[in-house]
């Protein structure tokens, strides 16, 4: 199965590559909440899946990782 890394960071792609996965890197496109809109703990969970919903919907047989 593809993982696919939703996010254009370096620092991610690095961890992940320095674990030994293989993966794409699919930088979702959309707008993230801005601060203030939610407490930070819970403004980093609905922007991480805000950003894994949206490149999901173009590999649906793939495992997407997001974080935020």
């Amino acid at each position: 199965m593809e993982l696919i890394l939703a996010s254009g960071s370096p620092r991610r792609q690095s961890l992940l590559a320095e674990a030994g996965y293989r993966f794409r890197v699919v930088s979702p496109q959309g707008e993230e909440l801005p601060p203030g809109a939610h407490p930070f703990r819970q403004l980093c969970a609905v922007n991480a899946v805000l950003k894994a919903r949206e490149v999901a919907g173009g590999y649906p047989d793939a495992v997407v990782l997001a974080a935020d």
